[in-house]
């Protein structure tokens, strides 16, 4: 597809789409493929792709394959960057005959080199410092081809003696045990990769970063000014994917808890208590108002509870309390939905969206559903570029917090036929 030949809302640039033999040899597979899906998630695996192929030469039996390939796929979507991907192949799979005997159709699967060389590298060690330090440490010593690490400072030192296993679950594991350098309440820590690097940042970080893109869904006559939004930007298939369950909320300590520690140091036992309502305002959030109301908070006890072994030494022992509220208030608010291909949109970016009013309800604003409406993190993507349909991405985003703050006491009000209020 050339550089001019944009002229629909899902067009796309696909530019290399080529199998690497360990000959040496180039396949391209530009003219095979159906499909191609790649993956992003900011709590599960590192980068993937899937890609479906037609194959009407037999590509798979004359080789064969053998799941030491590599891929290189450049793409893009109009206007926005431009995206080169290396990726080893590691699985064959939905292999189907055609009548001939010779395979038709099958999908290819891909992931980045490091996650190979992760499956078949495990080491012990002890390091000292920074936990950023000592992610920053693995990554130097064990991933020596691959891009630098991008990594986000932690506070505090100690001294940790790495168990036997692979380098990657390390990092992981290290995530769940560091504080912010720049706010050291904030203990929300993941490690992720996007279309540029690996990275190991907090989601504080990720709530100050300016929005990436605007996104509305609804009523495009209720758009007003947004109506001039590119039709790139109209999200549709929404899914209100958060269970916003407060029975779940409650037990895992979203809005309070206590811990309860034995310091073997001092053969004496400690306690620490967690609220809610204290906490909110010493971090960063995606929006700027609270789950639940002040009333709300008040029936709850502290019933999460947490028991740990380092009172008086090692991690503090509200750290996992601390984070269990903050990642589980993070998911409250999740949705997922489809829009137009976006090359440009990485996981971890902020983007904002609007819902517009539904029909018949009041509203005294914008045309906004100002409960709905707000900034959220992207916590995962689905690029697919369909050779007949175009390329769309499947985005789940989250934010912990509401644009607008709830009301105390609710009411519920609707404009009938003639415009009249009725409740």
């Amino acid at each position: 597809m050339s550089d001019n030949a944009y002229l629909k809302v899902k067009d796309y640039r696909l530019k290399n789409l080529d199998l690497l033999l360990d000959s040496g040899d180039v396949v391209s597979l530009l003219d095979m493929y159906a499909e191609v899906n790649i993956y992003q998630d900011l709590f599960g695996s590192p980068l993937s792709c899937h890609i479906t192929i037609s194959d009407a030469v037999d590509l798979y039996g004359k080789l064969p394959i053998k799941n030491t390939e590599k891929l290189k796929i450049v793409f893009s979507s109009p206007g926005d960057q431009e995206i080169t991907l290396n990726l080893s192949l590691y699985s064959r799979e939905k292999i189907n005959l055609s009548t001939t005997g010779k395979t038709s159709q099958y999908v290819l699967k891909f992931v980045s080199p490091e996650v190979v060389f992760n499956a078949t590298t495990k080491f012990s060690k002890a390091y000292t410092g920074k936990i950023s330090d000592m992610v920053g440490a693995i990554w130097s010593e064990l991933f020596v081809g691959s891009k630098p690490i991008m990594i986000e400072p932690t506070e505090g030192e100690s001294t940790l003696v790495l168990p036997v296993n692979n380098p990657l679950s390390h990092i992981r594991d290290l995530s769940k045990k560091a504080k912010r350098e720049a706010n050291p309440d904030e203990v929300n820590y993941f490690f992720f990769q996007d279309f540029k690097n690996f990275n190991f940042a907090s989601l504080g970080a990720m709530f100050e970063l300016p929005v990436k893109t605007n996104f509305i869904y609804g009523d495009p006559s209720a758009m007003g000014p947004l109506s001039t939004l590119s039709s790139k930007s109209v999200v549709k298939d929404v899914y209100l994917t958060g269970k916003e369950n407060i029975l779940h909320e409650i037990k895992k300590g979203i809005y309070n808890g206590f811990v309860s520690a034995y310091d073997a140091t001092t053969k004496s036992f400690g306690g620490l208590r967690y609220e809610y309502k204290e906490a909110f305002d010493k971090i960063h959030h995606c929006n700027q108002h609270p789950l639940t109301t002040d009333p709300v908070l008040e029936t709850l006890g502290p019933l999460a509870h947490y028991s740990t072994g380092f009172f008086g030494g090692g991690f503090s022992p509200d750290l996992t309390m601390k984070r269990k509220s903050q990642l589980g208030s993070f998911l409250n608010k999740r949705i997922k939905f489809v829009v137009a291909g976006n090359s440009s949109i990485n996981v971890g970016d902020k983007i904002h969206i609007d819902f517009t009013q539904q029909t018949m309800t009041k509203t005294d604003d914008d045309g906004m559903n100002k409960y709905r409406s707000m900034d959220y993190i992207v916590s995962s993507v689905k690029h697919t570029i369909n050779k007949a349909f175009g390329y769309t991405m499947t985005i789940e985003a989250c934010s912990d917090s509401y644009a607008e703050p709830l009301p105390e006491s609710s009411k519920f009000e609707v404009e009938n036929q003639q415009g009249r209020l009725a409740q």
